[in-house]
């Protein structure tokens, strides 16, 4: 199986967000225009942070993971860097970014099925 990372399939029509699950991972490809931080797409998760391990490459970019419970030190990944960031992050987006993730599909939708939700939320929030 392969795949151009650019033809990858739509996770959703409101994201940028493109992935394929190939032997029990997801493989996603993330764009980001600008910096974001994703403390409020997390609100509704346990804890407010991602429960979702995250593997991958940035092509460019910077992206840091910051970990409120403190039982790792909060780091930042830049562009032509490959990185881990264990479940229980938030996420920082510091600059428009690309990222190749390799990720357990279950945790992933889990946590993109609530942050869909939210950047729903947010964006009527924002219209009123």
């Amino acid at each position: 199986m392969h795949a151009k990372l650019t033809e990858l399939p739509s996770h959703n029509p409101a994201s940028s967000y493109l992935s394929v699950v190939w032997g029990g991972m997801q493989i996603g490809y993330a764009t980001v225009g600008s910096p974001v931080n994703c403390t409020p797409l997390y609100a509704d998760l346990p804890g407010g942070v991602c429960n979702c391990p995250h593997w991958g490459y940035l092509f460019e970019g910077a992206l840091t993971a910051r970990y409120p419970n403190g039982e790792y030190e909060d780091e930042t990944a830049r562009a032509g860097e490959v990185y881990y960031f264990p479940a229980g992050h938030v996420l920082i987006y510091e600059e428009a970014t690309k990222a190749l993730e390799f990720n357990p599909p279950e945790e992933l939708e889990t946590l993109m099925t609530a942050v869909y939700k939210k950047m729903r939320e947010l964006h009527g929030a924002a219209k009123k």
